[in-house]
């Protein structure tokens, strides 16, 4: 329906109108156009509190998104939910889900509310009202990727859905992709470790939230499979307990106290997946695979296969890369994951390091001072490879590799040289 026929319009012929109005079952009467507007007002809140299923199974978008049911103390509710539409004749097809116009109807209309398993469980067909429907708030987890597919888990959408892109990260922090983002640029290595532990969930967090456009931290495979986010191969500095990192499971290591600042005591070690959850998108991640100090030994391809599984379940494929100075594993990566991009680290050959990029394929090196140069840089640049530098804690000392033409500075003192480095591109 145009605009110019509708029949909310002053002097229009409203006996159409008015004769849908009055509904039946759970349909509820709309007077007017203002009243509907009241009524999608009313709808907008509650849908940004309810699971609307899977509106997309019949090709139906809702244009207030998905989000959790929650109850009335905000906490997330356990059985059925509730979901509401309001739908109204005018220029526009109503605010419920759908908008598209039913076969024989003469009004348009046709807002509908579908569960996850095909189930049609409201249908507004051509009336005007709002109609309400039960559904479990569970289902949206685990369910067909569009009508007659079969269950995928809820990430698998942005590429079997038949509308990828409503499934994406998106929101005000989400930051451009690595590709995109401008240079140079400034790592928080280990995170913003001024307010928190180094590698902790929230010093990483911490320096998302001050916009650093770059986070590094390492992460160790342990014995039964896990990845944790740790620095050094012994414990002892770091928590409470002793011995190698890889010597342990996760469920021992979730024993151990990491809150080595004060006021974190008690803290846990922070895994792989957890940093995803929270930072996917969020801020361009170095993420530094560590193997024992001097090992050029193959990673189990089971581990680099959940590294980038999880990469790709977060959907931050253009928002990481992988740094180590073991070849091998370059390498191994190189052939697993093509697409992932490589940042090749200093290793036992730290002068080496441009050559051994070039022939493995990587897209950045990290250059470890002192062992680097300008011609190394130069070098580096004429191949179109990236430099990191580690590290500048100076602010005199990041000038001198700005000058050089260093891309992005790694340092444990985020706040001044960001300062600096924004200061520098003025």
């Amino acid at each position: 329906m145009n605009s110019s026929d509708s029949p909310c319009q002053a002097g229009a012929d409203n006996s159409a109108y008015d004769s849908l109005r009055g509904g039946n079952g759970n349909v509820h009467p709309v007077a007017h156009d203002d009243d509907c507007q009241r009524h999608a007002n009313d709808d907008k809140k509650t849908l940004n509190r309810v699971d609307i299923g899977d509106a997309a199974a019949h090709g139906h978008h809702h244009p207030f998104g998905e989000s959790q049911n929650t109850g009335s103390d905000g906490n997330a509710a356990d059985g059925c939910g509730q979901l509401c539409i309001c739908q109204q004749v005018c220029g526009y097809t109503g605010l419920g889900i759908g908008g598209i116009k039913v076969q024989g109807g003469n009004i348009g209309g046709g807002s509908q509310i579908v569960s996850p398993y095909g189930e049609v469980l409201a249908d507004m067909a051509n009336r005007v009202g709002m109609v309400c429907a039960e559904f479990d708030p569970h289902d949206k987890y685990y369910k067909p990727a569009g009508f007659g597919n079969p269950p995928a888990a809820h990430y698998e959408y942005i590429d079997l859905g038949r509308r990828p892109w409503h499934y994406r990260p998106a929101g005000s922090a989400i930051c451009r992709p690595d590709c995109w983002m401008n240079y140079p640029r400034v790592c928080a290595h280990r995170g913003y470790t001024a307010a928190g532990p180094e590698n902790s969930l929230p010093a990483l967090a911490a320096a998302a939230a001050m916009g650093a456009q770059e986070i590094e931290f390492d992460l160790w495979s342990t014995t039964d499979g896990e990845l944790v986010a740790v620095h050094d191969e012994n414990l002892e500095r770091l928590s409470n307990g002793t011995g190698k990192v890889w010597e342990h499971s996760y469920e021992q290591l979730k024993q151990l106290d990491f809150g080595t600042q004060p006021g974190y005591e008690g803290l846990k070690v922070t895994i792989f997946e957890e940093i995803l959850k929270k930072l996917s998108c969020h801020v361009i991640m170095n993420i530094h695979l560590k193997t024992p100090d001097g090992s050029l030994e193959a990673y189990e391809e089971a581990q680099l296969q959940k590294v980038i599984d999880l990469i790709y379940k977060y959907d931050c494929t253009k928002y990481v890369y992988i740094m180590t100075g073991n070849d091998t594993v370059l390498k191994q990566l190189k052939t697993m994951a093509p697409w992932l991009q490589l940042c090749c680290g200093a290793g036992a050959r730290p002068w080496d390091i441009v050559d051994r990029a070039i022939e493995i394929g990587c897209q950045k090196v990290q250059l470890f001072k002192p062992y680097f140069d300008q011609a190394m840089v130069d070098k580096a640049h004429a191949h179109g490879i990236r430099c990191n530098v580690f590290y500048a804690d100076d602010p005199e000392e990041a000038k001198q590799y700005l000058d050089m033409g260093i891309d992005t500075i790694l340092t444990n003192n985020y706040r001044v040289i960001a300062q600096t480095v924004e200061q520098y591109k003025k």
